[in-house]
């Protein structure tokens, strides 16, 4: 969208109807979406509100795996395109020209991907554009893929930040110089009412059958083109607040593998590879698992989020056979470890570990780093961490270098608005496990459940990948050694043949060959971008937190300067090395008088409350080490064939004053929201080690068992839910294991006769689902019995 095309629009107050004074107006996001990832174009619009020259600073997080390519500033009778230059070249260069009284703009690349993007000497009522260019990840699955786009920034936590209410309403932290460097943090508002409005308009191209896109986070409208298998998806009114990150999801099918070609800028071939897991066979060796669940119970965490995180913990280790082995550590300011250690999950482990989570509570900061110390010393033979974390934290390249040589493989789940998917994802990958990250619409328990199927034994070990017949081919970014089920595994790399070149993959039971011309495109460009920005985050794991001298650290630190600037070099991406820098010179500028700086609000994300992490009872400007707390926030997942056009009040908007509109009033959606979620996990965390449920006797237990097997087989046919699936299969094995004679012969050939129902793939009547809510997850025993004879009978009938 060109500068003219704004003329006469401006942000106004949903309230007032009067225009707002900000100095940036609008942030906007374009672009396209790959299986693979994306290549965006984020708008900035600023305009000044001051009588003298105004410099804006906006600070913002890049998504997952993510580097800048360049900007493009715009303006009344000027256009103006950035140069990658070496950062102390480039802020050298900036400063210069704000002296000189030219428009200058900088967009420098922090730790744990934090950006400033500077723009200064800003005239009194000008309008400057800037198209900040940047490549990113996806998370992908095999069944679909998840792109989050940070539209604020979460408050943080450091051992050393602080943070204050410089005014009403109003949050600021400092982070140490000695570790960020001039980074500048944005001004947290409680109330984004005010603030500059957001919006996006996106393409999402999959070469793929039976596409559906849903949007957990904000209401959507998308339009689909079956024909070049791509779909148009937009924000369904004309803008919103920045309070919480765009979350978009795609579902499809991935039956086989799926290449992308194409030639970049420079006429090299790029390809980018997505091959399902399926593809590589199933699990053959169900092996015991050996995992530490490791939850967050800082303040941050308080509400549904901790009630149902220590719920799906329950729930897994309810999942877990007695052969296999499972620790707990709870984290805040400080790690607090299950005494029992890591041990076989046995009666007496569960129901020791129960007593302890069930006395955990929330209180304290987010001290991740030690948190993940202390699960990795209770796995010294190897095994798996399942952390569930809704923390932002700092210096996050630390605590993946400390994870990683532990040696022990990280599983993230990222819990609401304020957790960080950039760095849960690298940890994860880093580390070789995997990630998901729960909206605040989401159930926690249900994600939990989700990601905790896929720990154990990988499908595939041992990966090696080559290419053959393809010229000069080369895989830069290392190919993952081990998938799991339900994560595809992803290649990149280039070529110069393509007659007869071939992918070839090996690994530990099998082999898959893939032609190389499958999906030619015109992406080759977007391919390598992705790739390069890949290679970029993944560098950021290459510290050493651990270095044995200041002249190690420094010697090392040398190495991975010298790294990004051969990178920035190869694929022209910013990175912390390399900066963005442009100078517009414009008629009429003076040198010598310095700009109004101006930082650039966000606000809170929606579900973080505000008061505690800028608490205003010791007054304005007084320090407070830094913790959130969540308002507690948290609906059920929205189904994918579900659009929902609006569940949120409408925000502060952009108008032209001349087609000014009321909005429509707008429908919530349907899906309605009901208990018998956590009444069916607390009944599965209830699962003793031989897999059935607890009762007075053999015979209460086997009703009670069969009962709750009948509700959640009823439940998964209804809802097409099959969470609770290794749950059922423990039940039925304890059935199948019950010398059922002992019952009597009645009563036992009702519970056969059920249980060979439910093997031919149907239930018998008896609302189970209703009778479980009705009663709470419990029922009498002689009111069960009859219940399940009277079933048995309507089965013959």
């Amino acid at each position: 969208m060109n500068n003219a095309e704004h003329e006469g629009f401006g942000v106004y107050s949903a309230k007032t109807g009067k225009e707002l004074k900000l100095a940036m107006q609008e942030l906007w996001v374009t672009g396209n979406i790959l299986p693979v990832g994306a290549r965006l174009v984020v708008r900035h619009q600023f305009r000044s509100q001051e009588k003298k020259p105004l410099e804006a600073v906006y600070a913002f997080a890049l998504p997952r795996d993510a580097a800048m390519r360049s900007f493009r500033i715009v303006g009344e009778g000027f256009e103006s395109h950035s140069d990658l230059k070496p950062l102390e070249k480039a802020q050298q260069e900036y400063e210069e020209g704000i002296e000189d009284g030219h428009l200058s703009a900088l967009a420098q690349t922090y730790k744990d991907g934090l950006v400033n993007l500077n723009v200064g000497n800003i005239r009194p009522d000008e309008t400057v554009t800037v198209y900040v260019e940047i490549a990113a990840g996806v998370s992908c699955t095999d069944t679909g893929l998840r792109f989050r786009f940070p539209f604020t920034l979460a408050p943080g936590y450091h051992r050393r930040a602080v943070s204050l209410e410089s005014a009403t309403g109003e949050g600021e932290i400092s982070l140490p110089e000695d570790l960020f460097g001039d980074l500048m943090l944005p001004t947290w508002r409680a109330d984004a009412e005010h603030l500059h409005q957001v919006g996006f308009d996106l393409n999402i191209s999959v070469p793929m059958e039976d596409m559906e896109i849903a949007s957990p986070s904000h209401p959507i409208a998308v339009r689909m083109n079956a024909k070049e298998s791509h779909a148009r998806v937009s924000l369904s009114h004309a803008g919103d607040l920045p309070d919480r990150d765009l979350v978009l999801d795609a579902r499809f099918s991935t039956k086989d593998p799926c290449i992308f070609t194409g030639t970049d800028a420079s006429g090299k071939e790029r390809f980018a590879a997505l091959i399902p897991s399926h593809c590589f066979g199933k699990i053959t060796e169900d092996a015991p698992k050996h995992v530490v669940f490791l939850v967050d119970r800082s303040g941050s965490m308080d509400g549904k989020p901790f009630a149902r995180a220590k719920q799906a913990t329950l729930a897994c280790i309810a999942a877990l056979r007695p052969e296999d082995q499972f620790g707990v550590v709870f984290f805040e300011s400080s790690p607090t470890a299950f005494s029992g250690g890591c041990a076989e999950a046995s009666q007496d482990h569960r129901d020791a570990a129960r007593a302890f989570i069930n006395t955990m509570d929330t209180a304290g900061g987010t001290e991740l780093a030690s948190g993940v110390r202390m699960a990795a010393k209770l796995l010294p033979a190897g095994g798996d961490i399942l952390l569930l974390t809704d923390g932002q934290v700092f210096e996050t390249e630390s605590i993946i270098a400390k994870a990683k040589k532990s040696g022990i493989r990280v599983h993230c789940l990222g819990i609401g608005s304020a957790s960080q998917d950039r760095f849960l994802a690298l940890l994860a990958r880093s580390t070789g496990g995997t990630s998901h990250f729960a909206t605040p619409r989401e159930r926690v328990d249900e994600a939990v459940l989700r990601l905790f199927d896929g720990l154990g034994k990988p499908v595939a070990e041992n990966i090696t990948c080559t290419t053959r017949g393809l010229g000069d081919a080369i895989l830069s970014l290392e190919p993952q050694t081990m998938v799991w089920e339900g994560t595809p595994l992803m290649i990149f790399g280039s070529y110069t043949d393509t007659e007869k070149g071939v992918l070839h993959c090996e690994w530990e039971g099998g082999t898959l060959v893939m032609p190389m011309n499958s999906i030619p495109n015109k992406e080759g460009e977007t391919l390598k971008l992705i790739q390069g920005a890949r290679l970029i985050t993944d560098l950021e794991t290459e510290i050493d937190p651990d270095a044995e001298s200041s002249r190690t650290a420094k010697r090392k630190a040398k190495r991975q300067e010298k790294q990004w600037l051969q990178l920035a070099k190869e694929y022209g991406l910013a990175n912390p090395a390399m900066a963005l820098v442009a100078v517009v010179k414009r008629k009429g500028d003076k040198k010598g008088k310095l700009p109004e700086t101006r930082i650039i609000p966000v606000g809170m994300p929606r579900d973080t409350g505000f008061d505690s992490c800028f608490t205003a009872s010791l007054g304005y400007g007084k320090s407070l080490m830094l913790d959130s707390v969540s308002a507690g926030v948290c609906c059920s997942i929205l189904p994918l064939n579900m659009v929902c056009e609006e569940s949120i009040a409408p925000p502060a908007f952009m108008r032209s004053r001349s087609k000014r509109k009321s909005l429509k009033k707008e429908r919530v959606c349907s899906y309605e929201a009901t208990d018998t979620l956590d009444i069916l996990f607390n009944l599965v965390g209830e699962i003793q080690a031989d897999g059935g449920l607890p009762g007075a006797d053999e015979a209460e237990r086997v009703s009670q068992t069969l009962a709750g097997l009948l509700a959640l087989r009823e439940y998964a046919i209804k809802e097409g839910y099959e969470g609770f699936k290794k749950h059922a299969e423990r039940m039925v094995d304890f059935l199948n294991h019950q010398n059922l004679t002992a019952l009597g012969t009645e009563r036992s050939t009702a519970v056969c006769r059920i249980i060979k129902t439910l093997d031919a793939g149907s239930i018998p009547d008896g609302l189970w689902l209703e009778h479980l809510i009705h009663n709470g997850g419990k029922t009498d025993a002689k009111i069960l019995w009859k219940i399940i004879m009277l079933a048995a009978q309507s089965i013959l009938a």
